[in-house]
Formats: structure tokens, sequence, C-alpha cells
């Protein structure tokens, strides 16, 4: 709040008094406050050991007084001690505590501090013991250094008054004379600036700071006006080039769009015009195989059949890939979000990948939690996920390895699909390349699957479409696991 308030201040002089008049003050309190202090405790000190000193005194001078029952010797030596301005009351007590005679009041002042209760002792000639004859009681006021202590607080106060306004006097003047001057004239270069466009010197001569910086604010004036030269002939320059690049950028952009909307439509009618002859070859491969017309008898035509038939297959799932790849980064692709039984969807992803490793040692295991498994997102994306997941790790897993799939929903995190393997396993180089499309790795091992290298960059997408990510966690011979968050896929 200090601080806000102190940038709010417009002046320096302003903000030379706003920090020089508490410290001042402070430091006069300070000193102001020590030493009345020091001053109280000294009277304290004193009439402390002027009490311990009255009542020994006086106790010695009452005893004879006492022991023969002098009364107006008792009140004589009463009235003298009372006539000291500190004492404000003091009595004395026979041996049965018997008041004998009193001087004083006990309502001024009378602080408990400076009050005292003595034994008066008298030593008889006889046995030379000393026995008790009565008791002293005196009191002391310190109201006389109380009012010492006020008339000192005023004439502090008072001198402090004085100097203060004297320091900031004086502070005030160094400071309009070595600042204030100056920057004054600063300021009206710079008006004269702003209202002509003209830039003229200061004058001003010292050997301190603001000299120094005058002299700099002098040569910045001449370079401005050079700087001013060059940085105009240069925006007209940069305000021609953005031109050029803005018209070149539209253009582009223009040219993208067309090229964007061209391949949408391309992959549209290509789509269209490769399955008609693909659905012809798989319905004859399949009519063939069937061997409606007649046995095939030779083996290797068989063998061929077989051959078109997985071909075909392929080459369309390779066309169905490659138009849901098209359609999510060209934003095209709807999720059609439905509720369903994601176990149901697992189960039937593991039926079609045993399927596929029916002639390998391969282990499939899986990881469900046990209660249900109710999801709401796009079920034919989920299943696409799962089989292009486990398609794969099981092309990239040796026989006797091991793949398995693991689901993780909740309430927070959504839905998390985990595929693992001990397969060859992929460098920490190349695993953002493997999620791009039409990325296959040079290595032996990959070059011997076929494939486009369009699963993980599919997967991806679709995750993506959730509102999800995709990650790969692998390791050079150990093993691959990759992990597709769909985040908006919450248990119902």
């Amino acid at each position: 709040m200090i601080k806000n308030y102190y940038t709010r201040i417009r002046s320096i002089r302003n903000k030379f008094l706003f920090v020089i008049i508490p410290l001042l003050l402070v430091t006069l309190a300070g000193a102001t406050f020590v030493l009345d202090i020091h001053i109280k405790d000294s009277e304290s000190r004193r009439l402390t050991n002027k009490l311990d000193a009255l009542s020994d005194t006086y106790g010695k001078m009452l005893a004879s007084s006492l022991w023969i029952l002098d009364y107006e010797r008792i009140a004589l030596i009463l009235n003298a001690i009372s006539a000291d301005p500190e004492v404000v009351y003091v009595s004395v007590y026979d041996k049965t505590k018997s008041l004998i005679s009193d001087s004083g009041s006990k309502g001024i002042r009378n602080d408990p501090k400076y009050s005292t209760s003595v034994d008066i002792f008298y030593e008889t000639s006889i046995t030379g013991k000393s026995i008790i004859v009565g008791r002293l009681e005196l009191s002391l006021t310190d109201s006389l250094v109380v009012s010492a202590q006020q008339e000192r607080l005023g004439l502090s106060v008072t001198l402090a008054i004085l100097l203060i306004v004297s320091i900031i006097a004086s502070a005030l003047m160094a400071n309009t004379w070595s600042v204030g001057i100056p920057l004054r004239r600063v300021m009206k270069a710079i008006r004269h600036y702003d209202d002509s466009g003209e830039r003229i010197s200061v004058d001003w001569e010292t050997n301190d700071e603001i000299g120094t910086v005058i002299e700099a604010f002098n040569s910045m004036q001449m370079r401005q006006n050079v700087y001013e030269n060059e940085l105009r002939a240069a925006r007209d320059d940069l305000e021609q080039r953005v031109l050029d690049r803005t018209t070149a950028l539209v253009k582009a952009r223009d040219e993208a769009e067309l090229a964007k909307l061209s391949m949408s439509k391309f992959l549209a009618n290509i789509s269209h015009e490769l399955r008609t002859p693909l659905n012809a070859i798989l319905g004859l491969s399949e009519f063939m195989m069937g061997e409606h017309l007649g046995p095939v008898e030779n083996l290797k035509y068989r063998e061929y059949i077989g051959d078109i038939h997985n071909s075909g297959h392929y080459l369309l799932e390779l066309i169905d890939d490659v138009l849901d790849l098209s359609k999510a980064e060209f934003g095209k692709m709807q999720l059609n979000e439905t509720t369903f039984n994601l176990r149901i969807a697992v189960e039937g992803a593991l039926k079609i990948a045993e399927g596929w490793t029916s002639n390998s040692d391969l282990e499939i295991s899986k990881d469900i939690p046990n209660q249900p498994l109710v999801i709401k997102a796009d079920e034919r994306a989920i299943k696409q996920i799962l089989l292009n997941l486990l398609s794969n790790s099981i092309k990239f897993t040796p026989d006797n390895g091991k793949i398995t799939i693991k689901i993780e929903h909740d309430s927070i995190s959504g839905c998390k699909i985990i595929v693992s393997d001990t397969g060859q396993g992929i460098s920490h180089d190349n695993i953002a390349k493997v999620m791009e499309p039409f990325i296959q790795l040079d290595d032996p091992y990959t070059r011997t699957h076929k494939g486009t290298g369009l699963g993980l960059a599919l997967v991806k997408s679709l995750a993506e479409l959730h509102g999800g990510s995709l990650s790969i966690n692998s390791e050079l011979g150990v093993g691959t696991t990759v992990e597709a968050l769909l985040p908006r896929a919450f248990p119902v």
C-alpha cells in the first residue's frame, strides 16, 4: 500500500519529503524514548535508594524515643521527615501495632513501589540485645519526577520540530538546486520537442551525476535525429515488404485451401472408384474359394485365390484407413458418441487379434477392472483404436512374445487404453516419427512386415478427436507400451 502511494506521487520533491519526514520522526522519537527511559530508570533507582536511606536513618532516630515513649519528640521527627517534598506519608507504630503518630496523606500518588515498612530496633544497655520497639512506615512520591519528565518531553518535542524543520528546509534547498532546476530544464526541452518537433540541448554543466545525465541526454538528442531519419526509411521499406509478404501469404493460403478441398474430393471419388472393383474381386475370390462352379483341382490355383482374397481385404482396409485419417486431418470426421460397454468391445477386438496370431506362439492377455466399463464415446472409433494398437503390437512382436491390453477408467481422467508388448522396441529418437502418417522405420525387422504406417497416426487422430492424446514409451530390445488417453470417455 505504501509503495503504491509512493508511485502515485508525481513530484520528486514530494517523494523526498515522503521518505525523509517519517525517517526523521522515527529517529527523533526513538532517541527521545531511549533518553526518557534512561532518565526514568535513574530517578527510580534514586527514589528507591532514598527510601532505604530514610527508613534506616530515621528508624535509628526513633528507636530511643519509642523506648522512653517520648511522643512529642516522635512527632517532631515525623514532621521533619514529611518536610521533604518527596515524602507523602510517614507513620510510627508501637510494638503492639498501635498508631503513635503519622504525618502526610496516603492518597497523594502513593506508589507501592516507593513505600516501605520496617521494624524499629532498640539495643538495651542492660542486656546488650536488640529488641523491637515499634514499626516505621514511609512512602515517597514520584510526582516531581513525572513533572520533570513531562517538561523534558515538551522541550524534546519542541527541539525535534525545530530540527526537523531546519533539516527539511536545508534538504529542499539542496534538492531544488541540484535536482529540481536541471530536471525542469530537461522537461522544457522535451515539451519543446513535443510542440515543435525540434530537438534542443539543455544548458547545464556540473560534475555530478545530474550533469552526467544531462550530457548523455544532449548526446541522445543528436543521435536521435540520425536514428529517426534512418527509421523512417526502414519503416517505409518494411511496410512495402510486409505488404508484399501479406499478399504472398494470402495467395499461398488460398492455394492451400483449394488443394485441401481438391484432396478431400479426390479421396472421396477415389474411394468410390476403388471400392467397386475391390468388392468384385473379393466377391469373385470368395465365390471361387467356395468352389460353387466345381472344384479347383490345382492346389497352386487355390493358393493364388487365397492370396487374391487376402490382398483385396488388405487393400480395402488400407483405403478405409486413408479415408479416416484424411477426414480426421481435414476436420470432417464427426464423432458419433453413444453409450456402450467397453468390455464387450475389448473382448471382440481380442477375438479378432487371436485369429491373427493363430499360427504363432504369441500370448495375448488382458487387464480389465472388475467394475462395469460402460462409457460414452464413439464406439466405432474405440474399436478401431483397439484393433490398430493390437495389430501394431502383433506385427512387431516375435514368437513366444507377450502382448497385454489394459484398461483404466475413472471419473477424473476418463479412459486409458494401454497396449504393451515385448517386441523389438523403438529408439527414443524414432518415437515421434512413428506417430506420423506413412512412416515406417527402416530396419531389417520392420521391413519383413507389410503396412503403410497409418496405424499409430490414425489412433493419434482418433484420440485427439476425443480430446485426448497418444503417448509411447519404448526401449530397444525390451518392448513398447502405447497409451491412448480419452479424457471425455467418462464412466456412465
